[in-house]
């Protein structure tokens, strides 16, 4: 099963501008999200910051470590 994750940044280098919106079961679905709340508040001023990713479920992602 693949989930869609849609989240919002401000500021890459501020983490308090970095918000998870939801998980949804399609694209198209986070998409419609995104463009509901892209002329509110807080996400007005940074239409273009929204993001949508592909997941796999029951998958990890970091497998070889980082650092």
């Amino acid at each position: 099963m693949r989930v869609y994750l849609l989240t919002h940044t401000r500021d890459e280098e501020d983490l308090d501008g970095f918000k998870i919106i939801g998980i949804f079961s399609s694209q198209e679905k986070a998409l419609e999200a995104a463009r509901s709340l892209s002329g509110k508040q807080g996400f007005r001023d940074y239409p273009d910051k929204f993001n949508v990713g592909g997941y796999d479920i029951d998958k990890m992602f970091w497998v070889d470590g980082f650092g």
